[in-house]
């Protein structure tokens, strides 16, 4: 197991002096992204998502309803359409 008390900062040194911050305590419960918008799932199952480090929960992760995977993907399809015609640029 990690020792937790290894950690004594928030934030860890990148080169050229940039700082990468530590991820949230908590993101809460997650959105979904559908048609280029975040949205929440109409859904009541979730799962946990684990700061693997610190094997604690840092999210709530939505199990996606079938008409919500079926809209996300009707709409992924349609973008996709549009992206690979050249003419549409």
């Amino acid at each position: 197991m990690f020792e937790r008390d290894i950690l004594t900062t928030h934030h860890f040194e990148l080169p050229m002096g940039r700082v990468l911050e530590e991820v949230k305590e908590n993101y809460g419960r997650l959105k979904l992204y559908i048609n280029g918008e975040l949205v929440d799932s109409k859904t009541d199952t979730i799962g946990k998502a684990y700061n693997p480090a610190k094997d604690e929960v840092i999210a709530e992760v939505p199990f996606s309803a079938k008409d919500e995977v079926r809209e996300a993907i009707q709409s992924a399809q349609e973008a996709f359409e549009k992206w690979r015609d050249p003419n549409n640029y």
